[in-house]
């Protein structure tokens, strides 16, 4: 009787197994259950996990995962009579807390938490890195209580099939309400207030002027809080009121984009209803006026989305945009990518000639654009005449005044004009007509370039440099010159940075990109076999890894396996982040490559690809390139011809 009173919870969980026996229910064979319940208090948020293990066995406290104010998470184990805790994570990369400041945060306002330890024994602590992937949700209210001991004193299997505690019963009805969401009917409810007559509308917004202007009412909570721009605009400094009402004025934006963004604040709704690039760019410029950050990203992809067809007719405007709005990510990426990949879509649009002056000279700046030099030329200099009002196009009929205006445009862009990389007969047909509008001096030292082999004159006094780098762009959605450069770096065995921009080898030709040829070995195969020495760089699935390998040989496609004998192969991983950091694998076997017709690029078992999949491991190169899954689902891949420059 003794012992019954001092230990009820093994009573019930024996009653409780009796009455299954007897009525041969299979709950009685259940190994390992489990139930979470998550509790929040004033000062931190944990997850408590209760368990059983077989029966007959009297059930305890498995684990309870904490997480404190500061963002750390810990885990108090019961493995022993000792409850031990377990630093998981410090998820916000605060200072980790000491073992006194942890006891004093455990602190539950039940009382049960306390009460548990007393009886099993004191704490002990095992502070150790451990990574959670559970999410948990953040209780606002302290409703979701569930004392320590009564958990303990429950029954449960991980289907719910078996519950005998109403406390227990009610949180886990109460955890389930918790994690619904009911956004639609919020958003509905304060649509509704914007359209009732009857609301105590505090604020009156003018927007617009002259016949296209409205006026709107609002709540200045809701303007308060849902955007930073009014909580400063409405604020005491700045808002002016009338009739007890605050009167805002907005005159650079329409009373349509106006009306869009209201409906936002109040339902976190975005309705468009027109295709319009100029509409849609409208509601876009004053989101960011107005700081609605988090709509900017779906806005640039509906802008840009109706222009992509007619680019050529838009490109000066999204590169201005890209230019005064920072916060324009997802249009800046697509002008960098235009620009890289398909210049001539700038240069020889019909919008080119409105370019800004120091836009044309950014552009121009750059080393990666892929167009010829000639080509920037012949556009700078009809930018240029379009300027000064130049339109007779034989030049053998313009005089001293116009090769003296054609100077004067020229004169901001000229050092920026890699003349010593065009050809002879460009230069001959091309420049030297515009010789007196080119600078004596300098055009004496370009005549040198190309009529002579004195090439030790290459920098005059204001410091402009003949001999500037060629362009050198790469035609890869993968990787960039920096990587280029790292590469050429590790083709010829030279250490980290040994090759620069300017000074790197190598000339790096596509041939093949799986995303566009498609992911079939054949098609590999038809356009990379007997090719030379070739790079093949492999985007990975889900972690955007850049892995790959280089092979000396020519690819080809034998009907059985043959492998191809050198050591001047490798694999790699980059680091984007820090070249530094990226990783050079050589191989220890000579047979380092492979070849057949069903399979893609093959280093033996260290990287191998076959169709979209691929297979890492370590084999035979001297270093592993992943530390997690050998077999993985390639998100794109590219293979590359490499020719000496």
């Amino acid at each position: 009787m003794n012992s019954l009173l001092y230990d009820p919870c093994g009573f019930l969980y024996r009653f409780c197994l009796l009455v299954d026996y007897l009525s041969r229910i299979s709950l009685i064979y259940m190994n390992v259950t489990k139930l979470n319940i998550i509790t929040k208090s004033s000062n931190y948020l944990y997850k408590r996990s209760y368990a059983t293990t077989k029966p007959f066995i009297r059930p305890r406290l498995f684990t309870q995962q904490i997480v404190l104010t500061n963002g750390a998470t810990y885990t108090l184990r019961t493995t022993s009579p000792k409850p031990r805790i377990k630093l998981i994570k410090d998820t916000r990369n605060h200072p980790l807390w000491n073992p006194s400041q942890l006891s004093q945060s455990l602190d539950d306002d039940s009382g049960q938490l306390n009460k548990f330890i007393k009886k099993f024994g004191d704490e002990e602590y095992d502070l150790e890195f451990m990574e959670s992937d559970e999410n948990l949700p953040d209780l606002s209210s302290n409703d979701f209580k569930t004392p320590v001991l009564s958990a303990v004193n429950s029954c449960c299997n991980s289907n719910n099939y078996y519950l005998r505690h109403a406390t227990l019963t009610q949180s886990i009805r109460a955890l389930r309400m918790i994690t619904q969401q009911f956004l639609p009917c919020l958003s509905q409810n304060y649509l509704s207030a914007l359209t009732n007559n009857d609301s105590e509308f505090d604020v009156i917004i003018k927007i617009g002027e002259g016949n296209n202007y409205k006026e709107f009412d609002a709540h200045s909570f809701v303007l308060f809080t849902r955007s930073i721009y009014f909580r400063t605009a409405l604020s005491k400094r700045w808002v002016k009121k009338q009739d007890n009402k605050m009167i805002f004025h907005k005159p650079n934006i329409s009373p349509k984009v106006f009306e869009i963004l209201l409906k936002y604040i109040y339902g976190g709704i975005v309705e468009i209803d027109t295709e319009d690039p100029e509409e849609i760019l409208d509601l876009l410029i004053a989101s960011d006026e107005l700081c609605f950050v988090e709509i900017l990203d779906y806005l640039q992809e509906i802008f840009l989305e109706p222009i992509k067809n007619s680019l050529q007719d838009y490109i000066v405007l999204i590169i201005n945009l890209s230019l005064r709005h920072p916060t324009f990510n997802v249009i800046k990426q697509y002008v960098d990518f235009t620009i890289k990949f398909s210049p001539h879509i700038i240069f020889f649009s019909k919008e080119f000639y409105n370019l800004d002056q120091e836009i044309l000279e950014s552009l121009l700046k750059r080393d990666d654009i892929m167009i010829k030099e000639i080509q920037l030329w012949d556009c700078l200099l009809e930018w240029c005449k379009f300027k000064v009002e130049l339109n007779n196009s034989k030049i053998d009929e313009w005089d001293d005044i116009d090769f003296i205006k054609l100077k004067e445009s020229l004169q901001p862009f000229i050092k920026y004009i890699r003349f010593s990389h065009m050809t002879t007969s460009d230069f001959t047909d091309k420049v030297l007509p515009y010789r007196p509008s080119v600078e004596e001096y300098i055009y004496d030292i370009i005549k040198k370039i190309f009529f002579t082999s004195i090439r030790d004159m290459i920098r005059l006094s204001f410091n402009f440099s003949i001999e500037q780098p060629k362009r050198r762009g790469i035609d890869s959605l993968l990787i960039n010159i920096n990587e280029c450069v790292l590469i050429s770096c590790w083709i010829d065995n030279r250490p980290f940075n040994y090759y620069s921009f300017s000074t790197f080898p190598y000339d790096f030709h596509l041939l093949f990109r799986a995303s566009r040829d498609g992911f079939n070995n054949s098609t590999f195969h038809e356009l990379c076999d007997m090719k030379g020495p070739t790079l093949t760089v492999i985007r990975v699935e889900g972690t955007n890894e850049l892995i790959g390998g280089y092979n000396p040989l020519d690819w080809h496609s034998p009907p059985d396996w043959v492998e191809g004998i050198t050591r001047e192969s490798f694999i790699f991983k980059i680091d984007s982040q820090d070249h530094e950091k990226s990783i050079l694998s050589k191989p220890y076997i000579e047979d380092s490559v492979a070849n057949k017709y069903d399979n893609g690029p093959d280093f033996r078992d260290d990287l191998t690809i076959s169709g979209s999949k691929c297979h890492c491991e370590h084999f035979g190169y001297n270093k592993r390139i992943r530390s997690t899954g050998i077999d993985f689902v390639i998100a794109d891949y590219e293979v590359f011809r490499i020719v000496k420059s």
